[in-house]
């Protein structure tokens, strides 16, 4: 629901007046002056760092995760730093490759569209694993999902696949003309 009303809002406010493309986040914040005024500058550096205190602690703990159970690495998050570092060290690699982004003058706008197609891209393979898992009672025994549960987050699998395979056939279609 939150990301259907920051496209819809996104949508309404920065293309209202078909305006060009917004390549950066100063042209982003401007765009917010219909609606904000003389605080959008503000309200977008607070929305971005907003997003980023949610964004941070989830991408690298997830990372931190992934990457011990795919490469079997001892220990999580539980542990103290000085006797499993790796989980640690995954989310520092991660937090200083951010840092050297900002060095490189890598364009965080588009930085953080090509993560969000990556993410739509890849969501509806994971939601397959999820559901079979979830369904499966010798995983997970008296908690696995029913019916209702199962029909839901399958169509939602569906709706994600078909909204991705729509943005590959997209682009597949303007890299031709």
């Amino acid at each position: 629901m939150v990301t259907h009303f920051v496209i819809l809002t996104s949508a309404t406010v920065l293309h209202a007046h078909g305006g060009p493309p917004i390549q950066t986040a100063s042209q982003a914040a401007r765009a917010l002056a219909p609606l904000a005024g003389r605080f959008a500058f503000l309200l977008f550096a607070v929305g971005l760092i907003g997003t980023g205190l949610l964004a941070i602690p989830i991408r690298s703990g997830s990372a931190a995760y992934a990457a011990k159970e795919c490469f079997a690495f001892e220990g999580d998050l539980g542990a103290k730093p000085w006797y499993r570092p790796t989980s640690y060290g995954v989310i520092v690699a991660g937090t200083l490759a951010g840092v050297a982004m900002t060095f490189l003058h890598i364009d965080a706008i588009q930085a953080l569209f090509w993560t969000a197609v990556i993410d739509g891209v890849v969501a509806a393979p994971l939601l397959i694993l999820i559901v079979r898992l979830r369904a499966d009672p010798t995983i997970m025994r008296t908690r696995a999902s029913g019916r209702p549960s199962q029909a839901l987050t399958w169509t939602a699998t569906a709706v994600m696949g078909g909204a991705a395979l729509a943005l590959i056939g997209s682009l597949l279609l303007t890299i031709r003309i």
